[in-house]
């Protein structure tokens, strides 16, 4: 499977996941003060310790989730939520940055599959359905930002040229797949990036300063535009 097929996997199931996290049975309490992944950055010193940021995400996980540990498969479920809102619900938003990151890491799929587990049976113990997967705002999130657009509109721009030393490195890939542009009839000349895929009948731009690798890549994982040559990079 290649590097963006797992992206796909992995958000389609992150999705269906977050619709159920978001409609939890109103029987667990409403509160945002136990989980709060709504402005979750990684620690530097937690990074440091742990050595990667995945590494240090599964620590933040198990201490939030499962400080005692987690049951094993025989036990009807991995961990119990205390609370459910949106403090909560972040924690997709969470999982999604990370495992566009490491598409392939066990650690982090194991959270999916136990929060997955821990889901079910809070709507079985409510005695409800779990929410369909199906849905289109939920697949929508990640592009939020996204616009429709003719590709003739827009100018492409040349990459800055990065000025001494230090900063993050360029990420060629990135750059291959959401290519600096504006609008043509924008006398500010606002800087955009339209999918690489809008030469060949893709219609989507996004509106932001910079680029944002989580919405490219979820994007790039299922645009039928972009060349097969281009997605395995």
């Amino acid at each position: 499977m290649s590097f963006f097929e797992d992206i796909g996997r992995n958000n389609a199931q992150l999705s269906h996941l977050r619709k159920a996290l978001a409609q939890l049975p109103h029987s667990i309490p409403l509160g945002n003060s136990k989980y709060n992944f709504e402005h979750y950055a990684p620690d530097p010193e937690r990074v440091e310790l742990y050595g990667s940021t995945e590494a240090a995400l599964n620590n933040v996980l198990e201490v939030t989730f499962a400080p005692r540990g987690r049951k094993d498969e025989s036990a009807p479920c991995p961990f119990e939520f205390q609370e459910r809102g949106p403090g909560l619900v972040a924690v997709i938003d969470v999982l999604t940055a990370a495992l566009n990151e490491f598409p392939d890491s066990v650690l982090l799929r194991k959270w999916v599959h136990d929060l997955w587990r821990t889901t079910i049976y809070h709507y079985e113990c409510a005695k409800q359905s779990v929410p369909s997967s199906t849905t289109n705002t939920e697949n929508a999130k990640g592009d939020s930002e996204a616009l429709d657009i003719d590709a003739g509109d827009y100018e492409d721009l040349p990459e800055p040229v990065a000025q001494g030393p230090g900063g993050r490195p360029i990420d060629t890939k990135l750059i291959s797949l959401a290519i600096r542009c504006y609008k043509k009839d924008d006398p500010s000349k606002t800087h955009m990036f339209r999918c690489a895929g809008t030469n060949t009948g893709c219609t989507t731009v996004w509106k932001s300063k910079n680029r944002v690798k989580r919405r490219i890549l979820v994007h790039a994982a299922t645009c039928e535009h972009l060349p097969r040559k281009l997605k395995e990079r």
